[in-house]
C-alpha cells in the first residue's frame, strides 16, 4: 500500500476497500499464527531421557513420603542425583550443537548469523516453561474465542 500505484487517492472505493481487506487479512495471518522453531530446546530434544528420570524420582518421592526411612531417603537422594545427572547431559547435548554452529568459519563475518545463535540458546534455555498463548478475539456479541476453532469462525464472519 505504500508505493504510488496504489495509493488510495488513485483508487475507486471498492479497490480501496479490496486492498484495505487484503492487507487486514495478511496482517491478521501473521499475528494468528504460531511461529515454527527450527531446533527444539534442551528438555523436548532429551524429554523421553528426562521424563523417565521424573517419573523415577517421583515414585522415590512417594515411597519416601509414605514408609519415610533412612533407606527410602538414601532412594530419593539417589534419584535426584540421577535426574540432575540426567539434565546436565540434555542440556550438554542440546548446547554441542551450537558450539559445532560457532565454530564455522563464516560465523564470525555473518553478525546476522551470531545473533540468531544467542537467540536460540536463550530461547531453549527458556522455552519449555512458558505456555502458549493462544491469540483470542471476541466475536461481534463480545463473546471471547476459546479456540483456534472459534478464532477461525469469527475471523471469517468479521472479513466477511
Amino acid at each position: 500500500m505504500k508505493d504510488e500505484s496504489n495509493d488510495l487517492s488513485n483508487l475507486s472505493p471498492s479497490e480501496a476497500l479490496s486492498n484495505f481487506e487484503s492487507f487486514i487479512i495478511t496482517s491478521a495471518k501473521e499475528v494468528a499464527e504460531r511461529e515454527v522453531k527450527n531446533h527444539p530446546d534442551w528438555f523436548t530434544q532429551s524429554e523421553e531421557v528426562l521424563l523417565y528420570h521424573i517419573d523415577l524420582r517421583n515414585k522415590a518421592f512417594k515411597q519416601h513420603l509414605i514408609s519415610n526411612t533412612i533407606k527410602s531417603h538414601q532412594n530419593l537422594k539417589a534419584h535426584q542425583a540421577n535426574l540432575q545427572r540426567a539434565k546436565r547431559i540434555a542440556k550438554h547435548k542440546w548446547q554441542n550443537f551450537f558450539v559445532v554452529k560457532c565454530q564455522s568459519s563464516h560465523f564470525k563475518d555473518d553478525l546476522k548469523a551470531a545473533w540468531e545463535v544467542v537467540f536460540q540458546i536463550i530461547e531453549g534455555f527458556n522455552a519449555h516453561h512458558s505456555d502458549y498463548n493462544l491469540k483470542t478475539f471476541s466475536n461481534k456479541e463480545g463473546k471471547i474465542s476459546k479456540n483456534t476453532e472459534e478464532n477461525a469462525r469469527t475471523l471469517k464472519t468479521h472479513f466477511q
